[in-house]
């Protein structure tokens, strides 16, 4: 009878075979649930900042309507009365996705939309919008809108008209 016992080299093989194993299924299983590399940048922010804008910020008295009083407010960032906008707080934070880059723009017939009106800002005399402010707004400095961006868009309506609200995140 042999009373040949464990060595230390067949002890190193093994658990060098073990670690590569165990490595190996770590590295490899995650690539095969997400084989796709993602190619849209920010869907959760990009939702959520749409969703805030569209029911918080310029919400009118009905659903699915923006109020043009806090529309024009928030294209030009000024701070309106009765309007839920901060324009002291950066786009990213009023939409409530913090530091990263946005745009919103509203839509009519695939062009951006203007809209006439008289900007009241908070505590000062009623200023008229000449020229009609242009519906659209970007974070500062942040560029070109790259190919991997993200773009969320609702329907609404705004002074009878339908629309549509696009934020792009990215």
């Amino acid at each position: 009878m042999s009373r040949r016992g464990q060595t230390n080299i067949d002890f190193a093989i093994g658990m060098s075979l073990f670690l590569v194993t165990v490595s190996f299924v770590f590295l490899f299983v995650p690539t095969v649930f997400s084989p796709f590399e993602v190619t849209q940048g920010q869907p959760v922010a990009a939702n959520r900042a749409a969703t805030r804008l569209v029911d918080t910020l310029l919400a009118g008295s009905d659903p699915g309507t923006l109020a043009p009083v806090c529309t024009i407010g928030f294209f030009a960032d000024v701070d309106i009365d009765d309007c839920d906008y901060d324009s002291s707080r950066s786009l990213g934070d009023a939409l409530g996705i913090g530091d990263k880059n946005v745009r919103v723009e509203i839509v009519d017939d695939g062009e951006t939309a203007t809209l006439d009106g008289t900007i009241e800002p908070s505590g000062e005399s009623p200023v008229p919008s000449d020229p009609p402010i242009a519906l659209e707004r970007q974070t500062p400095s942040s560029g070109d809108v790259p190919a991997r961006a993200t773009t969320v868009s609702r329907l609404v309506t705004l002074d009878g008209e339908q629309v549509r609200v696009e934020v792009t995140v990215w």
